[in-house]
């Protein structure tokens, strides 16, 4: 009688194991695509990270600077002294920005795990926007390459809901 290894036994197949194959060709079809989103779903979670980090440190900043009181006005032409001689729109921008940082940083999260496509798209989508990317020459580049992953059909057929 002849020796069966272990190994053997997947490679005897009848009938319905034809099935179970195709699963598991298909399951490591989505574990492959699953790991081509982990690399741009990463880089846009540690930017849009530091760019909350960022934020929740600049609005206390701002809400002290309005307890201060008015400041001078400055000169027509200065755009930057004039963005900081008003700190109610910077504190305005913000929480708005900090917003929109927390909305991409959640969407990250979500795409590393291949959920919710949408919301995948929409931060890949936001991090391409210069005024909502968290840093504009790590963002951009970033939400290029997760665009592009998740255009991937492979990757679309990844994503549980």
């Amino acid at each position: 009688m002849p020796r069966r290894d272990n190994d053997d036994e997947e490679d005897d197949f009848d009938g319905d194991d034809d099935v179970d194959v195709k699963r598991k060709k298909r399951k490591g079809a989505n574990s492959e695509a699953v790991g081509r989103l982990a690399g741009p779903a990463i880089c846009i979670m540690v930017v849009a990270s530091l760019a909350v980090l960022g934020q929740c440190i600049s609005i206390p900043l701002n809400v002290m600077a309005l307890m201060q009181g008015p400041r001078p006005v400055a000169a027509p032409g200065d755009f930057a002294a004039q963005f900081n001689a008003n700190p109610g729109l910077n504190l305005v921008f913000g929480v708005v920005f900090l917003a929109i940082q927390g909305f991409i940083l959640f969407g990250a999260i979500q795409m590393k795990g291949a959920k919710m496509y949408g919301v995948s798209m929409a931060t890949a989508i936001l991090s391409v926007i210069p005024i909502c990317s968290s840093c504009v020459c790590f963002g951009i580049p970033f939400g290029i390459w997760a665009l592009i992953v998740l255009m991937d059909q492979d990757v679309k057929s990844a994503f549980t809901s």
